[in-house]
């Protein structure tokens, strides 16, 4: 149904990209230290990207993603692909399984599907 413009397929994630370094280990002749930032700042991506065409939505922050940001998501796909039923391809993050999200009525008129 994607692939014949029926629906809007997205396969939904995020990502969490820590600032700063890890101590690995390697195999070297020479110790070498690199500075990076310390304490756990992240920059959070959370991003849907459709099947066809490959397009990608995303929301970001410095904090956390939680079920308001996955919220502000779907509200920008239903905004961008107003004439199409949407299909979500969620994982098990406990964000994306929070009450809010399985309430469809803050989303506005949607059809059950």
């Amino acid at each position: 149904m994607a692939k014949e413009g029926i629906i809007a397929l997205f396969f939904v994630d995020a990502a969490h990209f820590v600032r700063g370094g890890f101590a690995g280990k390697l195999w070297s002749r020479v110790r070498c230290f690199v500075k990076t930032a310390y304490g756990r700042k992240r920059y959070n991506v959370l991003g849907a990207l459709t099947f066809c065409g490959k397009n990608v939505t995303t929301v970001t922050n410095d904090t956390y993603i939680r079920a308001e940001q996955v919220v502000v998501l779907i509200k920008r796909l239903l905004v961008e692909y107003k004439d199409k039923a949407l299909a979500l391809v969620l994982d098990n993050a406990a964000y994306q399984l929070a009450g809010k999200i399985l309430d469809k009525t803050q989303f506005g008129n949607i059809a059950e599907t």
